[in-house]
């Protein structure tokens, strides 16, 4: 008896105590037409009916006998004595897991593309959401992604980033691509010179940036780079959305191309005058000048002589507190065309010049 009574205790400590909410897995016994009965290690079986056969992923349509598959429990007993399960609750606990194996094992995936978002796109995979940042695009697809036309299209990626604890999933559709398309990029790329001039096209804008398309030769394939704001002029922009818009006509400048990234970065404001060419004779050392105060700093505070051209006063050589808007005489002290450099003081406009 007393040994009766040990099996009894040790088999009843192996069967799993389930409540609702708890994810099981479990082994698919049978699978009707309504209803999928599953063996999940406790007293009674699992039951999926209903609506509760649904998920995104169609799970319950390629499911057969023997298969395992994660359900989340509805209800501890129903009144034929089933544990009632859900397989469209458990469908993000699945795809979680089937994430982080294929992020383990550097699996090629096949996601699609929901639409643009900042600095990239987001894409779905099953139940979850990740995003391609811009750079890890294939070059072929980064004009289709600002223009939105790569809403809907299918994409094979590999995960790059995962962190479940704050809902994290980075892809990378260039990290998917084969060593021939590589090498085909690079080749584009290659045409690409540093230093050349193109007539363009902005296909969209952001506030930090704007993507322009253009094409390298007569017959060659159009490519798209992109010009940070701060090289739209020569004046300072906060706001390149305020300034330029899809459609507008645009020179640019080739300043950098990364073939490791399938990037080509440009510059609209190099191939505008540079203000600064002449500044040394326009302001020269020693003269007055009157501006208005920009921005301050903790060293100093800025003043704008005209569009495009700052000088900077020290917090050494102001004679008191100074605020954005002020107008002011200030003197030139130093001048750097190189470094776009112009020093001025307050101090000095009172003081005799040698």
């Amino acid at each position: 008896m007393n040994d009766m009574g040990k099996l009894l205790e040790k088999a009843s400590a192996t069967v799993k105590t389930l409540r609702p909410g708890d994810v099981v897995e479990g082994i698919v016994l049978s699978k009707g037409k309504d209803e999928i009965v599953l063996d999940i290690g406790a007293k009674a079986e699992g039951l999926v009916v209903g609506r509760e056969l649904e998920d995104e992923a169609d799970t319950a349509a390629k499911l057969k006998p023997g298969d395992k598959v994660l359900a989340t429990v509805v209800q501890s007993e129903d009144n034929r004595g089933f544990i009632l399960l859900s397989l469209q609750k458990a469908e993000v606990e699945r795809d979680w897991r089937e994430a982080a194996k294929s992020y383990e094992e550097e699996k090629i995936l096949e996601v699609e593309i929901l639409g643009p978002n900042r600095g990239g796109v987001v894409a779905r995979m099953g139940s979850l959401r990740g995003f391609i940042p811009f750079s890890h695009l294939a070059l072929s697809h980064k004009m289709l992604a600002n223009s939105g036309k790569l809403a809907g299209k299918v994409v094979k990626a590999k995960i790059i980033e995962l962190n479940r604890d704050i809902d994290r999933l980075v892809l990378s559709e260039r990290e998917a691509l084969s060593k021939g398309e590589k090498a085909l990029e690079r080749t584009a790329l290659g045409k690409i010179k540093i230093g050349e001039k193109y007539d363009g096209i902005v296909t969209s804008a952001t506030p930090f940036a704007v993507f322009v398309q253009f094409r390298p030769a007569k017959n060659e394939e159009f490519m798209e780079g992109a010009v940070h704001v701060s090289e739209l002029s020569w004046e300072k922009v906060a706001d390149a959305t305020k300034v330029v818009k899809a459609g507008d006509g645009l020179k640019v400048e080739v300043v950098g191309v990364s073939p490791e990234e399938g990037r080509v970065m440009l510059s609209h404001r190099r191939t505008l005058p540079n203000p600064w060419e002449k500044i040394a004779e326009k302001y020269p050392v020693g003269s007055k000048i009157k501006g208005k105060v920009t921005k301050i700093a903790d060293f100093g505070a800025f003043v704008e002589l005209e569009p495009g051209i700052e000088g900077l006063i020290h917090v050494t050589e102001t004679t008191g507190p100074l605020a954005e808007g002020d107008e002011v005489e200030s003197r030139v002290l130093e001048v750097d065309p190189k470094k776009q450099k112009i020093a001025l003081s307050l101090k000095a406009v009172g003081a005799a010049w040698r």
